[in-house]
């Protein structure tokens, strides 16, 4: 069977606070990628797509249209960056979190708004993922990524289309769309995961190698880090679900418990595909055993019969001299000697063989117990 090549996850990038600055101060990450500005400006009669290369060009759009959606890709140009607060009036500490990759997954609440960070996975690589931060303000919404292309296509041909309830809803139904997009974007490496541990079931039953124990540990490794980062997601949902805020309406926040529920289907199904995978471990021990106990069973088998027959060699070698005594290796004078001691040998040798096989040893029926031979009288 062809192994597949499975699919690898990508080391998350984290950058941490330089030791005795000022707090909201942030640093240039040098592999960040270049920043490109996305505005979708709506409301139920017009969509308005624009890339501005200023964002105090889109405050007039705050008063002209219900919902503005700010995504920006890259974090580069710090100076972009810095006019989230300058322009929109987030706070310091949050562009310092956007810029800061490697945040755990949170919702911090502001008195113009809440700031969530979350995780989004890669659709090439699912196992790869992502920091999105996204901010909500009255009729307004900001979402920030690490890298340029992410799931949220069907939301903005959605907003193109006027397809669905986006246009006329408020931003906050927007955020539950985006929120729905990433929560979804795990599902594929939901897939992949179960993929790999197909392939090494297979493996492990078929002829197990080497290596599927370090694989099989990476897997829960790779498992854990999952789950740890959307085990907060839960809290994120929780805090917007039963939250008192005027931004958040309570229709809105019946599809905030849909997220909800996707959220712990996925958290149990993590938590399923790492109780399979420490079977599977626990499959390959098992199944390395049993070849071990199969290998030591036939060597045992040549051992057992060579015994008697390097006994009847051995006997047979040691050369009496028949002329002194009657009783000294007759054998040595007969025409059949030789053949003799091979028949014997091969005779030996098929009686054990034949002993084996009756008891079970080498795939033959093993003998009845006299429990079973009285049941069948009766």
């Amino acid at each position: 069977m062809a192994r597949k090549n499975p699919v690898r996850r990508t080391k998350r990038r984290t950058s941490y606070p330089q030791a005795g600055v000022s707090p909201g101060t942030f640093r240039p990450d040098p592999l960040a990628v270049q920043s490109a500005v996305r505005v979708f400006a709506y409301g139920p009669e017009e969509c308005k797509e624009l890339q501005p290369q200023h964002l105090a060009d889109v405050q007039p759009l705050l008063a002209a249209y219900p919902v503005v959606w700010v995504n920006i890709d890259g974090l580069a140009d710090l100076e972009l960056i810095d006019q989230l607060e300058q322009v929109f009036g987030l706070h310091r500490l949050t562009v310092d979190d956007i810029v800061n990759v490697g945040q755990r997954v949170k919702i911090e609440e502001y008195e113009n708004g809440y700031y969530v960070v979350v995780h989004m996975s890669d659709k090439d690589n699912p196992l790869r993922s992502e920091q999105i931060s996204l901010f909500l303000a009255a009729g307004l919404v900001i979402t920030v990524q690490e890298r340029p292309g992410d799931s949220f296509d069907p939301i903005r041909e959605r907003l193109r289309a006027n397809r669905g309830r986006l246009r006329k809803t408020g931003a906050d139904y927007l955020l539950y769309a985006l929120l729905d997009t990433i929560i979804d974007s795990h599902f594929p490496m939901l897939e992949a995961f179960d993929d790999q541990l197909e392939t090494l079931e297979d493996e492990i039953i078929a002829r197990p190698a080497r290596d599927i124990s370090g694989r099989i540990h990476q897997i829960k490794i790779d498992l854990l880090a999952q789950k740890k980062s959307m085990w907060p997601l839960k809290d994120v949902l929780t805090v917007l679900l039963r939250d008192d805020s005027p931004l958040i309406g309570e229709a809105t926040q019946i599809f905030f418990r849909d997220c909800f529920d996707h959220t712990m289907r996925i958290i149990e199904s993590l938590e399923s595909h790492r109780e399979k995978a420490i079977g599977l471990m626990d499959l390959y021990i098992s199944t390395v055993s049993n070849n071990m106990n199969e290998i030591m069973k036939v060597l045992t088998i040549i051992a057992t019969i060579f015994i008697p027959l390097s006994f009847i060699a051995g006997l047979y070698g040691m050369n009496f001299n028949p002329q002194v005594s009657r009783w000294n290796m007759p054998e040595l004078n007969w025409a059949f000697g030789y053949p003799f001691a091979l028949a014997l040998m091969a005779l030996v040798s098929g009686g054990l063989l034949g002993f084996f096989r009756w008891k079970g040893w080498l795939g033959g029926r093993q003998k009845k117990s006299t429990g079973d031979s009285s049941e069948k009288r009766e």
